[in-house]
C-alpha cells in the first residue's frame, strides 16, 4: 500500500509545472475561479516556461480567442439569464402600480 504522503512529483494530483510559481500559490487555486476557457489559458501561459514552451502559449492564445468570441456573441445574442437580469433591471426602474387611493382619486377611473 502506499504512503498518503504526496511524492516530490506527482503528475497526477501535484505536477511540478502547476506548483513552482516563485508566490508559492498553485495554478488550480486561480483557475477553479474562473471560466473553463479563461482558466485553461491561464494554465497554458502558467506551465509554458516549464513545460512545452511556446505550444503552451499557442494553447493558451487558441482558449483566449475561444473566450472573446463568446462574449462578442454573448453581447449579440444574449443568454437566458443575460435576458433576465436586463428584465429585472427595467422593472426595478419603473414605478408600481397605483395605489387604491390614486384609482380613486383619478377622474378616469371607473370601476
Amino acid at each position: 500500500m502506499q504512503s498518503t504522503t504526496l511524492k516530490e512529483h506527482d503528475p497526477v494530483n501535484k505536477p511540478k509545472h502547476y506548483r513552482q510559481h516563485p508566490s508559492g500559490v498553485e495554478c488550480i487555486q486561480i483557475t477553479e475561479h474562473m471560466s473553463f476557457t479563461l482558466g485553461n489559458a491561464i494554465k497554458y501561459i502558467w506551465r509554458a516556461d516549464l513545460k512545452n514552451g511556446i505550444e503552451d502559449l499557442e494553447k493558451a492564445k487558441w482558449y483566449l480567442e475561444r473566450e472573446i468570441e463568446k462574449r462578442k456573441l454573448a453581447s449579440i445574442n444574449p443568454t437566458p439569464n443575460q435576458l433576465i437580469n436586463r428584465a429585472i433591471e427595467s422593472i426595478q426602474g419603473m414605478a408600481g402600480p397605483p395605489s387604491i387611493v390614486e384609482l380613486l382619486q383619478d377622474p378616469n377611473y371607473e370601476p
